[in-house]
């Protein structure tokens, strides 16, 4: 369901038990927290409740473990103020 929302040069990838991350090519953070919102109502349409977090390089760190880590927490204060239960996570990498 989430390939279907995204472009052909974007990646999907499973990283735990229901958390997956999408690697994609943006430029700025809001047009991270975008496509975070666009992939959570498409899902939503698919009746599958989810909430994304995203991390930007080199903005929010320069290695995937501080990008993952930037992103988690995204998700988890966004899953907090939502009350979501699913959860996945979105990483874009700077233009």
């Amino acid at each position: 369901m989430l390939g279907s929302s995204l472009r052909p040069e974007d990646e999907v990838a499973r990283v735990g038990g229901d958390e997956f991350a999408v690697l994609t090519v943006l430029g700025r953070t809001d047009e991270a927290a975008a496509l975070a919102a666009k992939l959570e109502g498409a899902m939503a349409r698919q009746e599958s409740r989810i909430t994304f977090g995203w991390a930007v390089f080199p903005l929010d760190g320069e290695n995937a473990l501080s990008l993952y880590r930037a992103a988690d927490e995204r998700l988890y204060a966004r899953k907090l103020i939502r009350g979501d239960r699913a959860a996945r996570t979105l990483y874009t990498v700077g233009a």
